[in-house]
């Protein structure tokens, strides 16, 4: 049920289940996302890991080593 934008990024290694991505995300290597929604520009990992039930507006940028679970993340916050 993963759906992916266009313009996406996806790196190395990562892993993506029931997620949907919208245009012009970047997924560096490593990076996990599951059951969440991902909007427009976001920026995600090395190693995020995203758990289930997240919703990230467009714009977010998730670090190094950051894991959400259950989580809404506005546009432009950073983590």
């Amino acid at each position: 049920a993963t759906r992916v934008g266009a313009n996406c990024h996806i790196g190395a290694g990562c892993v993506l289940r029931d997620a949907v991505l919208g245009a012009g995300v970047v997924l560096e290597p490593y990076t996990l996302v599951g059951k969440s929604t991902v909007g427009d520009r976001v920026k995600a990992g090395p190693f995020a890991r995203l758990r289930v039930d997240n919703q990230v507006e467009p714009g977010a940028q998730i670090g190094n080593f950051v894991e959400l679970k259950n989580v809404r993340f506005g546009a432009q916050a950073k983590a």
